[in-house]
């Protein structure tokens, strides 16, 4: 038997008790009936029972139905019930195993009605066909400003009929299709939408599979959109080409504040790429990008860039990623002076030997005329301090002796290769006169 029941009594502590809600207006209760008759006269109609959950919610400003495996004829008598119903402005009948030759009518009743601001369908199965219902939907709500569409079984091709409908939007400003099979072509389109689209603030496309030139274009779009404040495009497969476009995004969108794109196959190539916009960008607040490949020298590339740039960033997430001590010192120098956080998978002794940045070897020749610049010694009161006996030449041995007690900064293969370049095809001694 169904569960109708929509309060919860643990106690009797007023402390914790709900607010009572306000008193029906004269509008609320007409607008209450209007909604239960309809409902009722639909469920009568088809031979149903009416569900008294739906009928309590009827009262209600929100339709939450989660997990009931809602079918057809109820679905219409519901849609019946929201053509006349001005009281409700938030329906949730996610995971119902809706699907879209059951829906028309629902998708019908949500176009007309202008007073549902949040929807949520996720986890049903909308496919191609749903998608195209939504995309009309899209189009022609006038009040709706919350929209999920989460593990809805959309695929590639249906990146076209969506942006369609968000082309022709400037009303919905969070937009949920996380979870779904949007690859190369849907990530092409949907940036097309976003450099059209004013009104979105959040867009969720995690856990979807798109890269290369999808992620591209996606970014491309965002650098153009100047409303968008969050954006959720991790678990995706960005790569280098997405770096390079997430840097020109940084460079020139000014609204972006929170970006997440953990788990993109990002790697310490890729980072050096992104810092360049982070570097240039005063926006972004929030980065996550862990469980990237970053490397130790990835993410204190990424943190110089926050500490030595125009950045504002006020939170670094890479979880799942190890960092050397001194990334939690400059960490701390730069939240000494202004907010900022990180989050990371622990502190090891020395760098990842992947993406390590190693010193370009100097030539040792270069090494002594350094010494000797900042010891202020000329070279040839060098070599005379080297030639006791002043006869103006030095032997081999002798030489690289001298180099040694000197504590000239060389190894004992630099202090030969030295030699060998003063020698020249000499004497076998070197000389300075």
């Amino acid at each position: 038997m169904e569960d109708d029941s929509s309060v919860d009594n643990d106690g009797d502590n007023d402390s914790f008790a709900p607010t009572p809600p306000p008193p029906l207006t004269d509008r609320d209760r007409h607008n209450k009936h209007l909604g239960r008759t309809a409902y009722t006269r639909y469920c009568k109609k088809c031979g149903i029972d009416p569900s008294k959950r739906v009928l309590a919610m009827l009262g209600t400003n929100e339709l939450v139905l989660v997990h009931r495996g809602i079918d057809k004829l109820q679905l219409e008598a519901i849609a019946a019930a929201l053509k006349v119903n001005e009281q409700i402005t938030c329906v949730n009948f996610s995971n119902n195993g809706l699907r879209p030759q059951n829906m028309e009518k629902f998708i019908q009743a949500m176009t007309d009605n202008e007073f549902v601001a949040e929807l949520n369908l996720s986890q049903n199965y909308l496919s191609h066909f749903g998608a195209a219902l939504v995309s009309n939907m899209i189009k022609n709500h006038k009040g709706l400003t919350v929209l999920k569409l989460s593990n809805c079984q959309f695929e590639d091709r249906d990146g076209l009929i969506l942006r369609l409908g968000l082309e022709e939007n400037d009303r919905i400003v969070e937009l949920d299709l996380s979870k779904n099979t949007l690859e190369e072509d849907a990530g092409v389109q949907i940036g097309f939408a976003l450099g059209a689209n004013t009104s979105l603030r959040v867009l969720n496309l995690s856990w979807n599979n798109i890269r290369g030139t999808g992620g591209v274009a996606l970014f491309k779009g965002i650098k153009r959109n100047c409303g968008l404040s969050t954006l959720d495009i991790s678990w995706n497969g960005l790569g280098y080409e997405g770096a390079v476009a997430i840097s020109d995004c940084l460079q020139h969108n000014n609204t972006l504040e929170v970006l997440d794109v953990t788990s993109n196959r990002i790697n310490w190539h890729a980072i050096e790429v992104i810092a360049k916009g982070l570097r240039r960008n005063s926006s972004l607040k929030v980065l996550k990008i862990g469980h990237n490949p970053v490397t130790t020298t990835g993410a204190l590339t990424l943190l110089q860039a926050v500490k030595d740039g125009i950045s504002q960033l006020e939170h670094l997430d890479l979880a799942g990623v190890q960092v050397i001590k001194p990334f939690e010192y400059m960490a701390n120098y730069i939240g000494e002076r202004r907010r900022f956080t990180y989050d990371h998978d622990g502190v090891v002794p020395s760098h990842d030997v992947v993406g390590q940045k190693l010193e370009r070897a100097m030539d040792p020749m270069r090494k002594v005329m350094n010494f000797l610049q900042e010891s202020q010694i000329r070279p040839l009161e060098l070599f005379r301090d080297f030639d006791k006996q002043q006869s103006g030449a030095l032997m081999n041995m002798m030489f690289v002796e001298r180099m040694r007690k000197a504590g000239l900064p060389l190894t004992e293969y630099e202090m030969n290769v030295i030699l060998q370049q003063l020698l020249d095809d000499g004497p076998g001694a070197v000389e300075y006169k």
